[in-house]
């Protein structure tokens, strides 16, 4: 492995592009392949069984194109990546415990969580604080149609801001916080809107500490690229949500975009 070899970035749908937003700032030189498996999204109300096997063929794909470094834009599989490791000789880096680290740190007893039912029922997000603060509490709602909704490219404001408000403003009412973890990394692509309806809740997005956490392993590994970076994206869905995401995101302008 070199520091030529691409990073891979893989998640259900589109929400990961917001992880390549973050590398792209942080990281300008390296190349990015990325694959988002709409075909199947959600993965959030899959079994553990399904979530498995599919990752693994994203993995596998990432695998043949040489990465040096896998990032999960996803944090349903995130939660299950304990069980996929031992099976790849690479780097996988997941979205959960990067965001955690910064959760510990903030100040408070409470913390808000968005995310679909799996990431919220597995209580990883739970047990991974409780390990580095057990006094921090998080407050978690699974929202089992935000993702869908968002995956569609539909931003009909009505739909979501019903939807939005059907699941932050219990957590916001009924508790004492300030912070609102976005536990699905499509949840930052509508942030705007997010920050229009709760004006007074720091949003974390887990896609910056992620792509933090990437660059400190490059960089320890003496892995950082000095190429002239390129972008692909392979999808198993429609091209066209990608272009859509892709120009809202103010991304690079991708290579090409590969349905398969």
């Amino acid at each position: 492995m070199t520091n030529k070899n691409p990073i891979g970035i893989i998640d259900s749908g589109v929400g990961g592009l917001t992880v390549v937003k973050e590398l792209q700032t942080l990281l300008p030189d390296e190349d990015i392949i990325y694959f988002g498996d709409n075909k199947n999204v959600p993965y959030g109300s899959k079994s553990q069984e399904e979530i498995i096997s599919l990752t693994k063929k994203m993995l596998d794909f990432l695998v043949e194109h040489n990465v040096k470094l896998v990032g999960v834009g996803c944090n349903t599989i995130s939660t299950v990546l304990n069980l996929i490791n031992p099976d790849y000789d690479l780097k996988i880096i997941g979205i959960v415990d990067p965001t955690v680290k910064y959760i510990a740190k903030l100040p408070g007893k409470k913390v808000g969580l968005i995310a679909t039912p799996f990431t919220v029922n597995s209580k990883y997000y739970n047990q991974t604080l409780a390990s580095i603060d057990n006094t921090k509490e998080l407050v978690s709602e699974g929202c089992p149609q935000l993702a869908t909704l968002i995956d569609r490219g539909d931003f009909n404001q009505e739909e979501l801001k019903k939807e939005v408000e059907k699941h932050i403003t219990p957590i916001v009412t009924n508790h004492a916080i300030n912070s609102i973890v976005l536990g699905c990394t499509h949840y930052p692509i509508i942030l705007d809107l997010l920050k229009e309806y709760y004006p007074g809740i720091n949003f974390i997005n887990p896609a910056f500490y992620q792509a933090m956490a990437m660059k400190e392993y490059l960089t320890e590994n003496n892995l950082l690229a000095n190429n002239n970076s390129y972008f692909e994206v392979y999808t198993t869905g429609d091209r066209e949500k990608y272009q859509l995401l892709i120009k809202m995101l103010n991304l690079k302008e991708p290579d090409k975009i590969t349905k398969l």
